[in-house]
């Protein structure tokens, strides 16, 4: 199992400013991906604001098993005793009103110790926290209908925390995302990964594995065909042979780079399979949701039982 670590510098910069921010805001807004919720939790993060109001977002629902996602947002209500909801950028409609509503009651109690106190009202402050990808700045996009976080496929796009206000009532602050900066040895600490490690949930893809195949790493920190290969072989297995049916391949041959780089005819000069673009397309397609068929997308990690 490989792995994976990446931690640049601004992300260590933003972490050692992390408790100033905390101070000028009301409640956490804490974004995962969807299709790992486990993996897209970052345990120092969750430390440093755990006395703060929170709410988790899992984004990205629209390419998840929608199964799992549902089964996610009812767990982690219970484990985690947060406001919980599924989401995704392209159906703002479905989300914004209960997520606004949930933010207002959540900083309510604030918002009334504030007036007794003889202060100005002032609108309810949230900040935007999660790994780097999962979609923050998408997310904050889609609320404000306008174009005022920076957005990207790759990690590290948002390099410095910005406000964005939503109306007279809310703002948000957006920040870059955080990683550990050892990846491994901060999950080893986390108590639902390691129940979810014990009950076969958490699928055999290190952690640094599946960061890398939702871009939450930088390209540079791990070998793609290493990635591709163990993702592949891992979902045909996980969803019944689709990889077999959605790359064409024979169902007598093994899934792999050389077999899918076959049969999607993805070849070099010479004839044989390039295996640098099949495995580059495998994490494209997979990233940006071609594996979703008839609403029913993939997720790497399902609820403990």
């Amino acid at each position: 199992m490989a792995i994976i670590q990446w931690y640049p510098g601004h992300i260590a910069k933003l972490e050692r400013e992390l408790d100033h921010w905390l101070g000028l805001v009301d409640v956490v807004l804490e974004v995962r991906d969807a299709r790992m919720p486990l993996a897209t939790t970052n345990p120092r993060l969750r430390a440093r604001y755990g006395n703060k109001p929170s709410v988790i977002l899992l984004n990205k629902s629209d390419l998840a098993d929608t199964k799992q996602t549902a089964a996610w947002v009812d767990h982690l209500k219970e484990v985690e005793n947060l406001g919980v909801l599924g989401v995704n950028a392209h159906a703002i409609h479905q989300w914004k009103k209960p997520l606004e509503g949930l933010l207002k009651r959540i900083a309510a109690p604030l918002q009334a110790k504030r007036k007794q106190q003889g202060l100005k009202p002032r609108p309810v402050r949230v900040l935007v926290a999660g790994m780097p990808n999962v979609g923050k700045s998408s997310l904050i996009n889609a609320l404000s209908g306008r174009h005022k976080a920076a957005t990207g496929h790759k990690a590290g796009v948002t390099r410095q925390p910005q406000w964005v206000r939503l109306h007279e009532t809310l703002e948000l602050l957006d920040t870059p995302g955080i990683i550990p900066p050892i990846l491994e040895t901060e999950m080893d600490n986390h108590e639902l990964w390691q129940t979810s490690f014990e009950q076969g949930k958490v699928q055999p893809l290190s952690i640094g594995e599946k960061l890398a195949t939702v871009s939450s790493v930088g390209d540079a920190a791990f070998d793609e065909a290493t990635v591709s290969t163990r993702l592949l072989s891992w979902v045909d297995e996980a969803y019944n042979g689709l990889m077999h049916t959605l790359y064409e391949v024979p169902e007598d041959v093994p899934i792999s780079i050389e077999s899918v780089g076959q049969a999607r005819r993805w070849l070099t000069s010479g004839g044989g399979v390039d295996e640098s673009r099949t495995a580059r397309q495998v994490l494209t397609d997979f990233r940006q949701g071609r594996w979703v068929k008839g609403g029913f997308g993939v997720s790497l990690e399902w609820v403990p039982e």
